[in-house]
C-alpha cells in the first residue's frame, strides 16, 4: 500500500473519524446484510473509524478488523468499545498486500470486504492483493469491494487515488476465478460529488 497514504491517515484519524461518524450508512449496510450469512466469518481490509465492523459483528460470529494505519485502529477501538462491542470484533494491524509471513494469510473467511480501499492499492500491487484475497476466501465465499465509479474521488492530498473502471476490476477477479455477482451504484455517504461501484463477487473452485 502507498506509505504517504498511510501517513495522511496516521496524522488526521481523528478529524477522519468525526467525518465517517456523519456519513450515511444505510446502502452500504443493506448490501451487507444482502451478503453476510449469519454465523459467518469476515475479514474487513480497511477498517477505518470501525462503525462498519460493529455493524457486521451483528450478522456474524466472527469479524476481524484490518487496517494498515495505527491511529485508525485506534479510533475503531474506541468506537467499538463505546458500542459495546469489544468482544465480538479482533483487531489487526495490515499493509496489503500482506508480507509472505503474515499469519492473516493462513486464515480463511466467508466474506472479505474492502470498502472505498482499491483505490489506495497501487497498480504494481494490485494483482497480488487479489491473490491473497482469493487465498483467504473459502470456496464459495463472498468478496465485497467498492471503488469510485466514475473518477469523482478528490485527489487535493498525499493520499493514492488510482481511478479503475467495473469492468477492469471484474476482469482482474474473473481471472482469479471469481465470478461477477452484482455490481451496484450508490451516491456518497458524505454528500459529496462522488458516485460509488460496489461489486460482489463469489470465489470458485480449482
Amino acid at each position: 500500500m502507498h506509505l504517504e497514504t498511510i501517513d495522511f491517515y496516521n496524522q488526521n484519524a481523528e478529524e477522519l473519524t468525526a467525518r465517517y461518524l456523519r456519513a450515511d450508512r444505510s446502502e452500504l449496510q443493506r448490501i451487507l446484510r444482502q451478503w453476510i450469512p449469519l454465523g459467518g466469518s469476515v475479514l474487513e481490509i480497511g477498517c477505518g473509524c470501525g462503525l462498519d465492523a460493529v455493524f457486521m459483528a451483528s450478522i456474524a460470529d466472527k469479524v476481524t478488523a484490518t487496517d494498515a494505519s495505527d491511529e485508525m485502529l485506534h479510533q475503531a477501538k474506541r468506537i467499538i468499545e463505546k458500542h459495546g462491542m469489544s468482544h465480538s470484533i479482533l483487531f489487526k494491524r495490515a499493509v496489503f498486500p500482506l508480507e509472505p509471513e503474515n499469519p492473516l494469510l493462513k486464515e480463511q473467511f466467508d466474506v472479505i470486504v474492502c470498502i472505498a480501499t482499491l483505490m489506495h492499492i497501487p497498480d504494481n500491487e494490485l494483482f497480488d492483493f487479489a491473490y491473497q484475497i482469493r487465498s483467504m476466501l473459502k470456496n464459495q465465499g463472498i468478496f465485497i469491494c467498492s471503488f469510485p465509479a466514475d473518477g469523482g474521488q478528490s485527489h487535493d492530498d498525499q493520499r493514492l487515488y488510482v481511478d479503475r473502471e467495473p469492468a477492469e476490476i471484474s476482469l482482474l477477479f474473473e481471472r482469479l476465478r471469481f465470478h461477477l455477482l452484482k455490481n451496484e451504484k450508490s451516491q456518497d455517504g458524505l454528500g459529496r460529488a462522488i458516485n460509488w461501484t460496489t461489486s460482489i463477487f463469489c470465489s470458485g473452485g480449482d
